[in-house]
């Protein structure tokens, strides 16, 4: 559950990044992707497209992603970024 919550948050942080900062929106426009951040076994994932200079997300498995950062477990995708303890 803290895995997913934080793969939401960044893509809160991605898009209040993007209309803060101008620079930054001008360079998610320069490219079209889609990248995944998941766990191994598929249990927890969010997709995160960048097309058009806008940031679209999904919770879940895409069939296709550019890129793809797999996690080991969702515990440690939590630690990983930062999260105080573990329930």
């Amino acid at each position: 559950m803290k895995f997913a919550l934080l793969l939401y948050g960044m893509l809160l942080a991605l898009r209040f990044t993007a209309w803060k900062h101008p620079a930054f929106a001008k360079r998610v426009g320069l490219r079209n992707f889609t990248a995944q951040i998941r766990t191994f076994d598929g249990s927890v994932g969010r997709y995160f497209t960048f097309r058009g200079g806008k940031i679209l997300s999904a919770s879940g498995i895409h069939a296709a992603p550019d890129i793809c950062i797999s996690i080991a477990s969702a515990a440690l995708g939590a630690r990983a970024k930062g999260s105080d303890s573990i329930s």
